[in-house]
Parts: structure tokens; sequence; C-alpha cells
């Protein structure tokens, strides 16, 4: 057998040998024979595993401890025995094939394994980054164990906006036999089905018009997505001559709408999640599809993807601890010196968003538990968070649980910001309409609508109509001046911040919190995960945000760069070393060992001309600030983030 037919990542991923390909070739003919058995014998083992229910527990110490074969049933015998005969007879590369159907991807082992899962919902959802990875960790809820921590998402936007496209997106790398996604229901129906799935999604529900899309549906929608529901009715199976008892957990619910109103018993229960629609998004969409119009792999027959064969490995039956809880308990020293609770405890609400926000930081534990500390107690096993988790919650939920807390919808909200940017433009107007001075300072509504794009005068007065009862803008009009309505911001309106702290200071917190002793007795000793910001790099130590270009800062206060700076994809393993006064190395992937000035400024741009000589570095932003200290007259690159490289002067 051909050691390129050979997935030696498999290999060492189910038994102890260690071979690569180049020492698979080296070995001798009967060698390689020999330990070609031996790999056969380990794959048909792993599929007899899947193929028969197990027969193991777990001891006392965590470990697993296999009972003896009279514990398998005469039946998972005759299986386990016809399953080997039949296995004996197939080729390697076939039961690799099995195998890897069975077993989690490789990458669940990553520190980036949500970035990589990022990548791969990209490829059927353009744009809309945060809240595609939102809506995908809002799914992976409904596969925690206890049903209070399962989550349920709205997503609100224009029609045609990508509201449906998102759903099916996250629904396509979970098990099929899990979800639901309906276009129409009935209540009694979903009561009665809703046990049988772990996710339950519909295309529409438009509460607040007249016969809109399934708004009979909102009261089952509120009992499902808190607390489950519990009914007995007339059985339709016995010609309703007995009464039936259904019964259904918590679920995990999606749902689009288009109606800009808002529901405050339907949405304490639902993470607001907008899907926008720009003539960027529809060129990027519509380029996309012709793109696969002409593409023979897009007709080709869908495999399971590598996140659902992942994610059916996964254990569901593990509980998750949060051992850092107690630091939010108190206040918070902010970066602007105040202190201040994590949370807004004025409103009811809060005790809501608040396990929320902790269950999608077990969302992400539990997607991660590969890679997290572990105990067996009496018999349950336990995964503990890490900081990383929290942060990673915070960082990309943030956004949407202030969007969520002050009940606006994001269009809304649009118009009270560009009223907020338009104050004092339209002043030389307001002036020739025939208003005072007085008015100076205010926002004519006409000229609100051209700015938006908004062409209807029904819907620019609902969404300002929608500002006032939130006591954020106020309205000013003379019957002598027709086309002359008046605008403004309020100085006193709703609280619109849930999360008030700053995600530099939550982060310096957790990062103290992560003492010797802590790591030994909760972690283990193993190697904590280091906090990888999807859309912002952060650097405690400067105690400074620098958001990318794909999302805008969630303090107003810092600046968001325009552009990043230089992309690469598809990196080599290959490496470049440069050694500096003897005692110090740098190195960069994908350069030849001895880069040219022009492959240098290929590779990095004209920016690398600058330099008499340059060091390579990946890893943070401080270290590689005090490595340009260092270098007088020379130049630092590093990479703060997978796939993202800068360079330091």
């Amino acid at each position: 057998m051909k050691a390129e037919n050979i997935d030696f990542e498999l290999w060492r991923r189910i038994s102890s040998i260690k071979f690569s390909k180049e020492s698979f070739e080296e070995l001798s003919e009967k060698d390689k024979e020999f330990y070609l058995g031996e790999y056969k014998h380990v794959l048909i083992e792993k599929l007899i595993e899947k193929l028969v229910p197990p027969a193991w527990s777990i001891d006392e110490k965590g470990g697993i401890k296999i009972k003896q074969k009279l514990y398998l049933s005469e039946d998972d015998k005759e299986k386990a025995n016809k399953s080997r005969e039949n296995l004996q007879e197939k080729e390697i590369e076939e039961l690799q094939e099995l195998v890897r159907d069975l077993t989690f991807d490789s990458r669940f082992l990553k520190e980036n394994l949500l970035q990589e899962i990022h990548k791969e919902l990209d490829k059927d959802h353009k744009l809309d980054h945060k809240e595609k990875i939102a809506l995908f960790l809002i799914r992976v809820s409904a596969e925690l164990k206890e049903p209070s921590d399962r989550c349920s998402s709205a997503l609100k936007g224009d029609s045609s906006a990508g509201k449906d496209n998102a759903i099916k997106t996250i629904l396509k790398h979970f098990p099929e036999k899990d979800n639901f996604f309906l276009t129409r229901g009935t209540q009694s129906a979903l009561e009665e089905e809703a046990s049988k799935v772990k996710c339950i999604a519909f295309s529409e529900i438009n509460k607040h018009r007249e016969n809109g899309a399934n708004n009979e549906l909102t009261e089952v929608f509120k009992q499902l997505a808190e607390g489950g529901v519990d009914v007995i009715k007339k059985d339709a199976t016995t010609g309703y001559r007995t009464t039936a008892r259904f019964k259904s957990e918590q679920k995990t619910l999606f749902y689009g709408t288009t109606e800009t109103e808002s529901d405050e018993e339907l949405e304490t229960r639902y993470v607001i999640i907008p899907i926008r629609s720009n003539s960027t998004k529809n060129k990027i969409v519509v380029d996309d599809y012709l793109r696969k119009l002409r593409n023979p792999e897009n007709y080709s027959k869908k495999k399971i993807s590598w996140i659902t064969k992942s994610i059916m490995q996964l254990d569901n039956d593990i509980q998750i601890i949060i051992p850092f809880t107690e630091l939010f308990e108190n206040k918070i020293k902010d970066t602007d010196g105040k202190e201040k609770y994590l949370f807004d405890y004025t409103k009811e609400r809060i005790k809501r968003d608040a396990k929320r926000l902790f269950s999608l930081t077990k969302a992400i534990t539990w997607l991660y538990q590969k890679q997290r500390a572990n105990e067996v107690i009496n018999g349950q096993k336990f995964i503990y968070a890490e900081p990383s988790d929290f942060l990673t919650a915070l960082e990309i939920f943030a956004e949407f649980f202030n969007l969520t807390y002050t009940g606006l919808d994001h269009r809304t909200q649009r118009t009270f910001e560009k009223i907020e940017e338009l104050r004092g433009k339209h002043d030389a107007e307001i002036l020739k309409m025939g208003y005072d001075s007085k008015y100076f300072g205010w926002v004519l509504r006409h000229k609100l609508a051209e700015e938006l794009g908004i062409q209807s005068v029904d819907t620019i007065k609902k969404r300002i109509n929608q500002l006032k009862d939130y006591q954020m803008v106020e309205g000013h009009y003379q019957q002598e001046i027709p086309r002359g309505y008046l605008i403004r911001g309020c100085e006193q309106g709703t609280n619109r911040v849930s999360l008030p702290i700053s995600l530099v200071a939550i982060s310096t917190l957790l990062i103290a919190y992560l003492t010797p002793k802590i790591i030994k007795e909760i972690y283990k000793d193993k190697k904590i995960s280091s906090f990888q910001p999807f859309f912002q790099d952060l650097s405690v130590s400067s105690e400074k945000l620098t958001p990318s270009k794909l999302t805008p800062s969630i303090s107003p206060d810092i600046h968001t760069p325009k552009e990043p700076k230089i992309m690469l994809e598809n990196v080599s393993d290959e490496t470049y070393t440069h050694e500096l006064e003897g005692d110090v190395s740098f190195s960069a992937s994908s350069l030849s060992n001895s880069p040219s000035s022009e492959e240098l400024v290929e590779f990095f741009g004209e920016s690398s001309k600058e330099f008499s000589e340059i060091a390579f570095f990946v890893g943070d932003e401080t270290k590689a600030e005090e490595l340009v200290k260092k270098m007088k007259g020379s130049g630092v690159i590093y990479e703060p983030r997978q796939g993202v490289y800068e360079v330091l002067k």
C-alpha cells in the first residue's frame, strides 16, 4: 500500500503509534506490512466501538473502565461478530473513510476552532460576520444538558435581507434529525412534535401585522423558549375518545421577522440579531451565486460537513462549571476610573440577560470540550470554562445584548444615529423655511428620510414615533411650514447599555484571576487558551482596543481603523528564521530560507522596503512592540490574528 493513501493524522489520533509519511517510507517492506496490519486492526476496533453499544463505565478517577464482554447482550455480540467479518474484507482506504465519518475533526483540537467554523459558514452566507457566528453559538446552546441553558434568537431585517439563508446556513452544520425548519405550523402540532428535536426554526413570524405569518404561534413560542410546554388534550390517534399528555423541554428557537415593532415578552426571551441589507452585500451575494453557477462541484452530492460529524461525537451529558463568576458579584474598575457592576440591575430583564450570557459562555466551552480541563465527581463529568470562553461570548454578543436591551429594532436604532449625525447640518434650510434660530441643531424629517433612503412617509413616521415612545427624540411642527417637521435627540432617554463595562476592564480582571494556584487546582495545570478576538485586537497591557474593519468598536471613544493591514491566506508551513544578537530568534511562515528583498516586498508590501533589517515574529502585539524597541532602524513583522500580518516600525 502506498504512503499517499494512508491518513497519518487519523492514525496518530486513534493509535499510540506515531508515524509520519517520511518515517513510514523508511521502514522495510516487512515492517510496513506489520504496522499496516496493526493500523487496520485499530480501525476495525474503532468502528466496532461505534457500531455496537459500548460496554464501559467511568471510574472514580475519571478514567474509562472497560467492562467484561458478558455485559454485551447476545444481539450485540452477534452484531459485533458480523461487523468484524464484513470489515475484515474492506481495504484500509475504505476503513479510514468510515472512521473519519465517526470521529471528530482535528480542528476541534485547535484554539482557532471558532475561526475555522466562521470560514465554513462564510461559504454559504456572505458578510454578517458577527451575526452568523452568534447564531451558530445560539444553536450550539441546544446541545447543552440543562434545558434552561438553551437560548433562542429572533432575526430582524427587511424582506430578502438574508434571514432564511442565515438560519439554513447554521442548521446545515448540525444533524438534520435534530432540527425543524418550517414555513408554517400549528400550535397543536408544535406541542406534539417539539420533543423530537433540539431546535425549531420558523421562516417568519409577524405578530403585529393583521393576518401576519404564524402570528398565532407567539404564545407557544414563548413557552418553548422558556421552560418548555406541558399540555393535556384529546388524542387524535384514538379518535379523540381519550386524552394524551405532551411534554417538551425548553428548546432553541429561531424565527425571522420584517417587523420593527417590539414585543417585550418575546424579546426578553430572545437574542435579537439584525440581518442588514445594502448594495455592497447584494453585489457580493450575486457574484457568489454567479460563481457557483459555473462550478460543477456545486451540483455534486452534498457531504455532511466536518462540523456536523464532529458535533455528533461530542459529549452531550457533560456539565459545565464557570469557576470565575465570583469576580462579577462586586463592582469592577473600568478604564475611565469609575467602578461599575457588570450588569445594569435597574431593569427586571437583567436576570434573563445575565443567565443568557453565561449560557452562551457554556456553549463555547461545550464546543471546546476536547481542549478544556475536566474531572468526574460522583459519576458526573464536568468541564471547566476558561476566561477566554466568557470574553469571546462578551465580544460577540455585547452589541446584540444592548440592541435587545433597548427593545429597538436595528433600523430604528440607525434612524436615531442618523439624527445625531445630522445635528446642525440643516440649520441654513431651517432658517430659510421661516423657523427661528432657536431651532438650530434640529433635523428636517424629509431630509432624514432621504439620507436613510426611505421613500415611504409612513415608514419614517413609524420609526420616529418608536423613538418618541422611548423618549429618545422629540418633534416640532408649525402648520404654516408644510414640509418643516423637525426632530432632535433628547438629552434624557432610555438606558441603552445592558453591559456597561469595557472589554479591556473585564479582560484585566480575568487575567489577574489566573494565579498559579487557580491554574493548578481548577485547571489541573493545563495550558490556558489565549483570548483570540474575532473582531478586535486586544492589548490588555496598554488598555486599548483596536477594532478591525469587520465591525465598529463597542466603545464610541475607541478609534476604528478604516482598513486592515496586510491580509494573507493559504500560509504554508515553511519557516524563515532570523537571529538577532545571538539570543533572539523570530520566524514567519511561507518564506524561503533566504528571502530576497523582492520576495519581502511581494509578501509584506511596500512597507518592508523601509527597513534595512526585518525580524519576524508570530505572537502578541505587546511582545512585538518590545522587539521594535530592541531593533533600532529595523522592523518587526508579527501575526496578531491568524492570517493577518502587520509591519511595526
